[in-house]
């Protein structure tokens, strides 16, 4: 766990402990040297005064939490620390007594600094994008250099939100105006900076009347553009997955060294992860299936009811989709470091440590134990 804590990709580490100056994302001096991250749901006692959004077709709750990792030492945080979880019932109590923050009648700077943990805790992955949209959604700017963003990463994200509203946008709207395919490049272009009037009028359209889920909705949509964007890129990803699983890890060069029953131990472990990291990607494809038949049912059949399903649920297929989409991309961070720091990598005792990282961020559930 403190592997993937210390060394996880920039979709579940937000590191600030090793930068040569705090910041500023906290106010509170050892958050601001802490490592915060996103881990698949645990089983411990929830605290009762935060509501979890169910997540249909993968688990009871949300599959994915906010942990923050308060290492001893913020230069050398491999050595340990204290890690808690943000729903968790003793949560507060953790953190008066690890980082000092008061959790009750605490002091403004405090009261900042949860509010801050609230908002990170709000998206299912710690990207640099959904961080950066998701503190303006806030009206809190992020400081500057506490995140990098890709290049053209926005214009990839825009691109995959437009490629099926387009079309949307322009039915809801034939009639309406001289040339409805510059009525919809408006409103999609709104949606990055959104104009809630006539955003209320596009879901209302589209038969979501509840208006107190409008922004949550709208906040999704661009989410699923983001993941869309992250999977349409992970082809290369994926390639290389399989074939260390099915190449190297399926033939370790000391095999016959060993004893038989270690060899199928190994084998078995190598099976489960591949089997794994295939339904990762399968899950993700079936729900992209499910958008493109939404949409396909309301351009093409005039069934709205797909749609109107689809988007009382997006946000449910927002986290899901984080869940998957960030599992797949931190299977090829870890392989990218296995590959370059343990030698030699096809022995049979290394692609077992290989294949037990990999499966770390495949499983849905994880220890409770927060010594790390």
């Amino acid at each position: 766990m403190l592997f993937r804590v210390v060394r996880g990709s920039s979709s579940t580490s937000l590191n600030l402990a090793g930068r040569k100056t705090p910041p500023g994302l906290f106010n509170n001096n050892l958050l601001d040297r802490s490592i915060v991250f996103k881990f698949p749901k645990f089983e411990v006692e929830a605290d009762p005064g935060r509501s979890d959004r169910t997540v249909p077709a993968l688990t009871s709750a949300r599959p994915i939490e906010t942990g923050v990792f308060i290492p001893d030492d913020p230069a050398n945080p491999m050595n340990g620390g204290y890690a808690c979880y943000l729903g968790q019932k003793n949560f507060d109590t953790i953190l008066t007594e690890v980082a000092g923050l008061r959790s009750v009648d605490r002091a403004e700077r405090d009261h900042q600094d949860i509010a801050t943990l609230n908002i990170i805790d709000d998206l299912p992955s710690l990207d640099p994008f959904l961080l950066k949209i998701r503190f303006e959604h806030a009206a809190r700017p992020l400081p500057a250099g506490v995140i990098v963003l890709k290049p053209d990463e926005e214009k990839g994200v825009k691109a995959c939100v437009a490629r099926r509203f387009s079309g949307i946008l322009r039915k809801a709207f034939r009639g309406q105006a001289a040339d409805d395919t510059q009525v919809a490049r408006r409103i999609l272009d709104s949606l990055w900076d959104p104009t809630t009037e006539i955003w209320t009028r596009v879901l209302m359209a589209l038969g979501v009347r509840d208006e107190s889920e409008h922004t949550r909705i709208l906040f999704a949509i661009r989410g699923v553009g983001f993941y869309e964007h992250l999977f349409s890129e992970t082809e290369g990803v994926s390639a290389a997955i399989t074939g260390y699983l099915t190449e190297i890890a399926d033939r370790p060069r000391d095999a016959g060294k060993v004893d038989p029953a270690y060899v199928e131990e190994v084998a078995t472990l190598r099976r489960e992860v591949l089997r794994r990291f295939l339904d990762h990607n399968k899950h993700c494809q079936t729900i992209f299936h499910r958008y493109d038949q939404a949409v396909e049912d309301f351009l093409e059949r005039n069934n709205p009811a797909t749609m109107q399903r689809y988007l009382t649920e997006v946000n449910d297929i927002f986290w899901t989709l984080g869940h998957y989409v960030t599992a797949l991309l931190n299977c090829h961070a870890i392989l990218d470091d296995c590959l370059a720091n343990i030698v030699p990598v096809n022995a049979i005792a290394n692609v077992e440590t290989v294949l037990r990282r990999l499966r770390a961020p495949l499983l849905p559930r994880v220890p409770t134990d927060m010594r790390i």
